[in-house]
């Protein structure tokens, strides 16, 4: 991990798999994933803020390095494109049906 840090900057949006512990396991450590944006990078370890409400609103998970399996680095601008031949047709909109729902419609 030590040149994973020389391309990491705080605010970094990332998903980090990690393993953890688990108490009277069985089957071994348990795979774990959090998400959310960098805010602190230790000597071994990182720290991810999941979520960020008002001041005393947060959630934070501080990650040991050495139990790291993955990271992933989200970068801004970059576009994933989903082809669904669905999608060119006029009664669907990313694979769900957009006809309306005589229920609850009340478009006119």
């Amino acid at each position: 991990m030590r040149g994973l840090r020389d391309n990491l900057q705080l605010g970094d949006v990332i998903q980090i798999d990690f393993l953890d512990h688990v108490q009277d396991s069985t089957d071994g450590p348990l795979e774990c994933s959090v998400y959310g944006s960098l805010t602190d990078i230790g000597d071994n370890y990182f720290t991810v803020t999941s979520w960020q409400g008002c001041d005393d609103n947060t959630t934070t998970f501080t990650i040991i390095t050495s139990c790291i399996s993955s990271l992933v680095v989200f970068k801004p601008n970059v576009i994933i494109k989903i082809d669904s031949p669905e999608a060119d047709d006029e009664t669907h909109c990313g694979g769900q049906s957009i006809t309306p729902n005589p229920v609850t419609d009340t478009s006119e």
